[in-house]
């Protein structure tokens, strides 16, 4: 007979003893037995009037595990399998309705722990944010040997209670905290080395993680641990409107941002506040899934001559980030008529210009009437110069090719050009004279 397993269902039976006699109010629990080994189940049981159970196994780092365990007829169970790398003393603590219950186990090394298990990343310690892909990259080996072909199985765990309600939304597929994810098939590359990727959520507890994988092939086990912190991941800001740097004192300005995660995608379930450098507050509206915020008609009034912008963003995951921007504001120092009157000033310029403009080009138009007879007739005679000038020069071209100083062709050409340039001239004295006509 089994003296552990005799002396685990003795405390049992005295435990519903205790509750068949007292009821409601109590919280008693027990595993079945004081001693394991890596690969053995521990199981865990007892009573309690609660809706449910929070246990929490803990002993030599990094051997931790929280479950809400629900109560039925009075009753609760959960069976933890110890894991190989979980080794030392262990304490498991129940809560329920502000009750608390411990005993303690011993888990032993086991003669069939032979093979070696090393993270080769992440690193310890290292740093992920909300919505970073975890890769656990793993080598596993006999006698420094690599192993291929071991089954490999991973669980992520961390120490701490979720918020009271939220559990369910923190966890994927299955129980985040009892569910292991075997890393074997496609997942195995060469050297004996095992990966697998976790996509950390938006809403994933930021604290320690603990990865606790344990490789196993033909009996022998093999196990490593690797703690990790998970962080709220930084929201960028960036400010679309007002685009320009100086303001006047009491402008309605119209402030739009930009809200999102370091790998590009937009904040879609959160709250921007607009704070100013004199203590104002605002909350922005969302106007597109494409994490765009907006305020309309922001009062930049300020007895100061800058003017600062401070938007802060949370999303519903807790993650959040702030920007500022600098605006300078010029002051109105006239008095509200004189700065009415300033701002009318060019208008009274603008006409009185015109109307100058427009005294001179009469005065220029009657001018112009009285004058053009004369300047057409001196035109005119420039012209007729100007023919003159063409014909001597055909008379000199002329006695050139007599001579034989130039060739025939190069004498067609020029009488060509100057007997164009002579038809155009004699057009424009024709123009010319019937324009004078007009005014006889």
């Amino acid at each position: 007979m089994d003296i552990r397993k005799t002396a685990g269902l003795a405390s049992f039976a005295i435990f519903f003893i205790f509750y068949s006699f007292y009821g409601s109010g109590s919280l008693e629990m027990v595993t079945d037995n004081d001693v394991y080994k890596p690969g053995e189940t521990i199981k865990i049981s007892g009573f309690s009037d609660a809706g449910s159970v929070t246990l929490y196994i803990t002993g030599l780092f990094p051997l931790d595990a929280i479950k809400t365990v629900p109560v039925k007829g009075g009753s609760f169970e959960y069976d933890y399998k110890v894991m190989a790398g979980d080794y030392g003393e262990i304490l498991v603590r129940a809560e329920a309705a502000g009750a608390e219950k411990k005993t303690q186990a011993f888990i032993q090394k086991d003669a069939a722990d032979l093979l070696g298990v090393e993270f080769i990343t992440p690193a310890i310690g290292e740093r992920f944010y909300r919505g970073n892909n975890l890769t656990m990259n793993l080598r596993v080996s006999r006698d420094g040997v690599p192993l291929k072909d071991a089954s490999v199985l991973c669980k992520l765990s961390f120490p701490g209670l979720p918020e009271a309600g939220a559990t369910a939304e923190l966890l994927p597929a299955g129980d985040f905290f009892a569910d292991t994810y075997q890393i074997t098939g496609n997942d195995v590359r060469s050297g004996g080395v095992y990966y697998r990727d976790y996509h950390i959520g938006w809403g994933d507890p930021t604290q320690t993680w603990v990865i606790k994988c344990a490789a196993e092939k033909n009996g022998e086990r093999g196990g490593a641990s690797r703690p990790i912190k998970v962080v709220n991941t930084p929201i960028l800001i960036e400010f679309l409107s007002p685009p320009k740097a100086l303001l006047e004192n009491g402008e309605d300005i119209d402030v739009m941002v930009r809200a999102y995660y370091q790998n590009g995608d937009p904040v879609k379930n959160g709250i921007v506040l607009l704070e100013d450098s004199d203590g104002r507050q605002a909350q922005m509206e969302q106007v597109s899934d494409s994490g765009i915020f907006e305020f309309r008609k922001y009062d930049t009034a300020s007895d100061n001559n800058y003017l600062s912008l401070s938007a802060t963003a949370i999303d519903d995951a807790g993650n959040g980030g702030k920007n500022s921007v600098i605006f300078r504001i010029v002051k109105n120092t006239l008095p509200d008529t004189a700065y009415k009157l300033w701002w009318t000033l060019p208008m009274i310029i603008t006409i009185i210009l015109l109307t100058v403009y427009l005294e001179k080009q009469i005065e220029l138009s009657y001018t112009e009437n009285t004058s053009r007879p004369k300047i057409l007739k001196n035109r005119i005679a420039e012209l007729q110069d100007e023919k003159r000038d063409i014909v001597n020069t055909k008379s000199a071209i002329e006695e050139k090719y007599y001579r034989r100083k130039i060739d025939e062709g190069t004498f067609r050409r020029m009488m060509e050009r100057y007997e164009q340039e002579s038809t155009e001239i004699d057009v424009k004295i024709r123009r010319l004279k019937e324009e004078l006509e007009e005014f006889d």
